[in-house]
């Protein structure tokens, strides 16, 4: 039996329009400089070529709108790590490659990432979503390490005190390097 309205499906649509409007906005006005804290939702909402009300209909705050992106941003990365747990790529360069790709990811995504890292030292509900991805990534991390310790490809420790070291140095560097505090290139962080 063919739908009596199409209006909840134009609805649905128009809904996610206006949604990645507001992302897209979001992130520019992110990465021209501007912190969370300081972005305005009339800002956002003006970029986004809708009323500062009109926000409110689509997102609660911006802390709704942050956790948004860092699902969006972290969904490719997720599925990064998902890949390397079973260990695609494999071979001697496997983990090199594994985080040079995550990097690409990062630096891509700037914006958000330093954004999300900035929220997480005042905002208790971003700071619990960061630390979920990141026990995510270390579990991932930890179940590669565990298969190439049963093939005898890796040195012996805990598989989750060697994920827990790695993922954190990886991670904490990659987000040094993207805010500029390194003066390093982005080649030879990721060499070393």
């Amino acid at each position: 039996m063919p739908p009596l309205s199409r209006q909840p499906v134009r609805r649905r649509a128009r809904r996610a329009e206006i949604e990645k409007r507001l992302l897209e906005a979001t992130v520019e006005l992110l990465g021209r400089g501007e912190s969370l804290a300081e972005l305005r939702i009339e800002d956002i909402a003006e970029l986004a070529g809708i009323s500062r009300s009109g926000f409110y209909v689509y997102f609660e705050d911006k802390r709704e709108l942050l956790l948004r992106l860092i699902e969006e941003t972290a969904a490719p990365l997720v599925e990064r790590v998902e890949e390397a747990a079973g260990g695609v790529p494999s071979g001697p360069d496997a983990a090199a490659k594994s985080i040079y790709d995550g990097f690409a990811l990062a630096r891509a995504n700037a914006p958000v990432l330093l954004a999300a890292t900035q929220a997480a030292a005042y905002d208790e509900v971003i700071a619990g979503r960061i630390g979920q991805l990141t026990n995510h990534f270390i579990d991932a991390v930890a179940a590669r390490i565990a298969g190439q310790q049963r093939d005898g490809a890796i040195l012996p420790g805990e598989p989750r005190a060697l994920a827990t070291v790695l993922v954190t140095m990886v991670t904490t560097s990659w987000m040094r390097q993207l805010a500029g505090a390194t003066n390093l290139d982005d080649r030879q962080l990721l060499d070393a």
